[in-house]
């Protein structure tokens, strides 16, 4: 049955995805970053919903970038990427993950 048999067909029925980080920048500071941002969308924005806002903010960086660089002819100016791209969509990522715990949808 192609490249997966038949045990690994009941290994995949019972599998259960669990992402662990334990690093010390995730335990001593994203975390306390996550749990205090998860409440800041309402419950009815869906997790998938939050991470559309952020890949609108890559999208709305690079017209900014295109527009602030003249065509891409010159560098755009740093507070561009730095606030657009890295830290507001690190923002909306961050929280898709710990809201669909929140709403029991992982």
């Amino acid at each position: 049955m192609g490249y997966i048999g038949k045990h690994g067909i009941e290994a995949l029925k019972n599998y259960k995805y669990s992402g662990l980080d334990c690093s010390y920048p995730a335990k001593y500071v994203l975390q306390l970053f996550w749990s205090c941002f998860v409440q800041f969308f309402p419950l009815w924005i869906l997790p998938n919903m939050i991470m559309l806002m952020g890949f609108a903010f890559v999208i709305i960086s690079a017209l900014l970038g295109y527009i602030y660089s003249l065509g891409f002819d010159l560098p755009s100016p740093n507070w561009i990427y730095l606030m657009q791209e890295l830290i507001m969509y690190m923002f909306f990522v961050s929280h898709e993950g710990p809201r669909a715990r929140a709403m029991s949808l992982d």
